[in-house]
Order: C-alpha cells, then structure tokens, then sequence
C-alpha cells in the first residue's frame, strides 16, 4: 500500500484545530497509508503530531510586534524548511499564518519538485492586498476557502480553489460535558443561577495587554449593575498569568479551561470578544456579543490605508450590514463596551433576538459545496491532489 507523507504546519489556536480536525478525516478517508508531521499545538499533539517547536513562537501579529521577535522567526522559518526537505513529503498544508507560511513555502518548494503544496484559509485579498491573490497563485498548488466569495479571487489566476466550508458550523461538536458538571467544576449555583457573561480578551499577548484594561473595565462596571453575575475567561493558562496583571485578586472574574470554552459559550446570555475566529465561534452558537480591537499605533496607521472593507466581524462581512457592535482603536472603552452589552442582556429593542436571527441565516451560508463537514469537505480536496 502506498504511503503519504503529509507535512502541516499551524501558526496559532485556531489553526491548530483545523489542522487537529483535518488529519482525523484524512485518516478516516484516504485509501492510501499517511504519516503527519509538522508544527502545531495541544490540537493536533493529540492526534499524533510532535511539533517541530512550540507553536506559541508563530503567535504574533502586526508589524511593530514582529519586529522584536524577528531573528527567532527567521530561525524557525529556516528550521521549518529544513524539517521539509529532509523528508520531502507528500504534500504540505500551510493553515493560515501567511506570514510565516509563505516564506517557508517560498524556500521550500524549488527543493521538494515531487510535493503539493496547498494553503488552507484563503488570505483576505477581498479585504486587502487584492495583488496577494496572484503571488499566492504562483505558490501554491491548492487553495481551501473559507467563504463562498473568495475562489473567484484565486481560480482567475489559475489556481485551483474550493470553497470548503468554515469549520466553525462544527462548533458545537466541541461542547464537552453538561451545565450540571460546569457549575460545579467553577463553583456556580445551581440553585440561584447567575447571568452568564463571557468575555474573550484575545489569543495572543499583544492583544491582551491592548485590550485587556478595557474589557475588565467593561466587565466591572457591569458587575455592579447586574445583580447575580458571572464573568467567565476562557483562556490559556499562560495568557491568564497576563490577565492577572489587570484582573488583579478579583474572584469574580472566573478563568475557564481551554477545553470548556465553547460550553462556558453557550452557557453564555452574552459575551465581549476580541475580534477574531471566536466571533463566528459564539455566532455559530447562538451568543449575542460585540467584538473590539485595538493595533499598535504603527500597525494601525500602516493597516487603515489598506483595508478595503467596512467592517471587521465576518457576519457584518458576510450580511454586509452591522449586526455585531464593533469597536476599534479609541472606541474600545470599557463604558461603551458596558453599554452595548447592557443592551444585549436585557434585549432592548430586540438587538439580541436580531443578532440570532442574522447568526442563523450567517450559518447557512458557511456550509460549503462539497457535502459533509467542513473537514471532510477539505480532506476530499487533499487527497484528489495526491491519490
């Protein structure tokens, strides 16, 4: 029988449990043998996957938080490309993380003749940089889509693209235990429940400590308007180590295991997020939120000439109108935040029944075109390019 080498490589949380969902329905799937290896985190570790090096090196974002770090990328690009070419794999699957990704790729591909090489969340030249489209043609040999809007960028170029559906409609398959057993793991009343606000500060450093004095801000105020409420974290242990700095010994504030996020979301009445991929998480399950983001000042200016949409939550994207709150820059503050979420716990005016209905018709749109779950509608496409 024959055997696929099959290489990953995953830049930060997100990426990591594509990579963890994909090999599992390229196992069940492929007719041939494979093999994993490449970098990820806790995700795909449990499939089997020893990471090159800790996955947490990739997790930055922007150019004034790159900078500082730089002579370690290099390193660990240089490092990656040599992993590839010693053992020149069947095929490479780089999930997002271009920054990192497409410099390894670029290095490695002239030296591996007998390997595809297939990006796996499409950069968002719809959004800015339309020329990427082109250079990301010449690199890769597959593309997997997360909206049905962005093949059409990418197939004009002659790369062979597919809208595979956005993993995030499986979000609830990642609900782990029951409301009974969250209670009493964080010690909450089962007899006098509380209003459950959950509040996200982001997945990397850099975006805590932007975001972080805001949210608990935003958080704190509503502590003392809202009778019997819960504030749950749900983050990694070493992001909490941050948060303290700001959270302080503060009690009420209740750090949530990585394993229990998407639970302590849908036990959620509402949430505040940092904007990104847990935005469509808590749309996908039905949480009424507003999402905030702040930049390093550099990064903000060089971004903001660039950025060639609207809004900053895929659903706004999606529907092309303001469903979800946003804040941006000197708008993230803790008492506007407070408010909207006010707004969204006492449902004025029906906001929060209007942000379930969007989130629903939002859902619809992300399934995909192959048939299956998103995973299997990316493996298919994996192995039509190696069998």
């Amino acid at each position: 029988m024959t055997t696929h080498s099959v290489y990953i490589i995953a830049g930060e949380m997100s990426g990591d449990l594509l990579g963890a969902r994909l090999i599992a329905a390229l196992r069940q799937m492929s007719p041939s043998a494979l093999t994993f290896s490449g970098v990820g985190g806790t995700a795909m570790a449990a499939m089997g996957v020893q990471s090159l090096f800790p996955m947490r090196d990739l997790s930055v974002m922007g150019l004034a938080e790159v900078l500082p770090k730089l002579p370690k990328l290099l390193g660990r690009i240089s490092q990656t490309v040599d992993d590839i070419v010693a053992r020149q794999p069947s095929v490479v699957i780089t999930i997002d993380s271009p920054g990192f990704c497409f410099r390894v790729v670029a290095k490695a591909k002239a030296k591996c003749p007998n390997t595809k090489f297939i990006h796996y969340v499409a950069p968002q030249v719809w959004a800015w940089k339309p020329e990427r489209a082109e250079k990301v043609a010449r690199m890769f040999d597959g593309l997997m889509c997360l909206f049905p809007f962005e093949p059409q960028f990418f197939t004009v170029h002659g790369l062979k693209s597919a809208f595979v559906g956005h993993p995030v409609i499986d979000t609830e398959s990642g609900i782990v235990g029951s409301r009974e057993s969250f209670f009493e793991k964080y010690d909450l009343s089962l007899t006098n429940p509380p209003t459950i606000l959950s509040v996200l500060f982001g997945s990397r450093e850099g975006e805590v400590e932007r975001l972080a004095p805001a949210l608990y801000e935003a958080a704190y105020r509503l502590l003392r308007e809202w009778p019997n409420l819960a504030v749950l974290v749900p983050t990694p242990p070493h992001l909490w180590e941050k948060l303290k700095a700001v959270v302080g010994s503060d009690q009420r504030f209740i750090p949530v295991d990585p394993q229990d996020r998407f639970l302590a979301f849908a036990l959620s009445d509402a949430a505040i997020a940092a904007s990104g991929t847990v935005g469509l998480e808590l749309a996908m399950l039905g949480v009424p939120h507003s999402v905030c983001y702040r930049f390093s000042p550099l990064t903000y200016m060089l971004g903001r000439r660039l950025v060639r949409v609207q809004h900053m939550h895929l659903v706004n994207i999606l529907l092309n109108q303001r469903i979800v709150p946003e804040f941006l820059q000197k708008e993230v503050t803790g008492k506007s935040i407070a408010g909207v979420t006010l707004d969204l716990l006492v449902n004025k005016g029906g906001c929060a029944d209007r942000q379930r209905t969007a989130f629903a018709e939002a859902r619809h749109l992300l399934l995909g075109e192959g048939g299956g779950t998103p995973a299997q509608q990316a493996a298919a496409f994996v192995l039509g390019m190696i069998n």
